[in-house]
């Protein structure tokens, strides 16, 4: 290396070592909008002082071709072997993996990638990925693997269903399998978790019909859950003006991520300079204004304005069975479809957590929305009870047994969703609840 280019390395040295000093101090917040520039400002700095590096070892090298080649291949090689670590030991998650999404769809309402791995957040430090099959299922199991099985029980549902905030081996679906196999004594059990965030009976018969029949279920499980009554209507809604079938909105093609990890954690740092130049000179422009609100509600009833799901909470029977009784329909649509393909039908009552205890979910973020002892939150958990003996199919209601538990906690302190233990608890009084009734072929 010639005296130009150690000094040019030298001089490039110190403005990273002094960009990083002045970063990590604060020095330089003022450029980011937030007033923080972050760890990603670091990195930025780190990947760029890299390739200027590389840059000039290319340059040096360039005189000689075997010190040309060797580099070239020595610097091939180390992205080959960073990419089979990033993939193989899944570094840095919410950087190398693409961000759990879903894309709208006018047969589903909204759908998951399929065939993907995606970063969903940290819970307690630990990772939570998300790995969808081809019909975007958070699933173990390919349909030709599942077709594999003579029993085969799918579990429709929302975010209580696909495990929300809980690896995929913790989820209700895979503990149920689990536990069915022990007590079966056999591995010819396999559990498909049909469930997706904010899905509702409404949806869920599109799901039926489109995916889940396919799957060829012996017994198809539905978990209702105390916003599934909102999202019907909402989803009724959007559906009305287009058939039973559509909703209204455009099918959104799926935003392929890199297929690298190392370009996934690269290319971010590359871009940083740029998108902190287009987030201050351009701050309205389609790449920094925010998206449109994905889900709102809006509802009158009696005399009262309700702009959250949980209105069933804080009004009377009188009030609320039309809404009932419109989700049983849907409920009702699903179960004669799944009896037409001969295969057998449950449906699950989800109590909340508020339902059994006042200690659970101390720190709900939810907390806005209802009080823990609103006035008419049993109704819908009633209404079921009231209607089970007519209807042509078995109805299990948790919340007695949730009533008799000493286990604790069963949902997040600040989520009111099923922990790893309630996830585990729902399964075995679900895989109880199924051999006792011989609803397990």
């Amino acid at each position: 290396m010639n005296s130009g280019m150690r000094k040019l390395l030298a001089v490039g040295s110190a403005v990273a070592i002094l960009a990083v000093v002045a970063l990590k101090s604060g020095a330089l917040n003022f450029l980011a909008l937030d007033g923080n520039t972050g760890d990603d400002a670091v990195g930025a700095v780190i990947i760029h002082y890299g390739l200027f590096c590389l840059g000039i070892a290319f340059v040096t090298a360039r005189r000689s071709q075997g010190a040309a080649v060797a580099l070239a291949v020595g610097t091939l090689l180390a992205v080959v072997c960073l990419e089979v670590l990033l993939r193989v030991f899944t570094l840095l998650p919410e950087r190398t993996l693409p961000k759990e999404q879903w894309l709208r769809s006018r047969k589903y309402h909204h759908v998951a990638l399929s065939n993907e791995k995606m970063f969903a957040g940290y819970v307690s430090g630990e990772p939570i990925i998300v790995s969808t099959n081809e019909d975007g299922l958070r699933s173990q199991y390919s349909r030709s693997d599942y077709l594999r099985y003579s029993r085969r029980i799918t579990i429709l549902g929302d975010s209580f269903t696909f495990g929300f905030r809980v690896a995929e081996e913790n989820s209700l679906p895979h503990k149920l399998e689990n536990i069915l196999r022990d007590s079966l004594r056999s591995d010819d059990v396999a559990v498909l978790n049909a469930g997706l965030t904010s899905h509702s009976p409404r949806t869920e018969i599109q799901v039926y019909e489109g995916k889940v029949r396919a799957y060829r279920p012996n017994v198809v499980v539905l978990c209702l859950d105390a916003t599934d009554f909102g999202d019907d209507i909402t989803y009724s809604r959007e559906a009305a003006t287009l058939g039973d079938s559509c909703f209204v909105t455009a099918d959104e093609l799926p935003h392929r991520p890199l297929p690298s990890s190392v370009l996934r954690l690269a290319l971010p740092l590359l871009t940083y300079p740029l998108d902190l130049i287009k987030s201050h000179f351009f701050p309205d422009s389609e790449f920094t204004s925010p998206k449109t609100k994905y889900y709102q509600f809006g509802l009158d009833i009696d005399g009262v304005h309700e702009t959250n799901r949980f209105f069933i909470y804080r009004h009377p029977l009188k009030s609320t069975l039309s809404y009932f009784e419109s989700t049983l329909h849907n409920i009702n649509t699903i179960a004669e479809y799944v009896r037409r393909d001969s295969s057998r039908f449950v449906l699950i009552l989800l109590p909340r957590f508020q339902h059994w205890s006042t200690r659970e979910c101390l720190h709900n973020w939810e907390g806005s929305m209802y009080n823990v002892e609103e006035p008419f939150q049993f109704e819908y958990l009633k209404f079921f009870d009231a209607k089970k003996d007519s209807l042509p199919y078995p109805v299990f209601n948790l919340l007695p047994a949730f009533q008799a538990t000493d286990e604790f906690p069963l949902v997040f302190d600040t989520d009111p969703h099923l922990n790893e233990r309630g996830n585990a608890f729902v399964a075995k009084a679900l895989a109880h609840y199924l051999i006792e009734k011989k609803l397990v072929p």
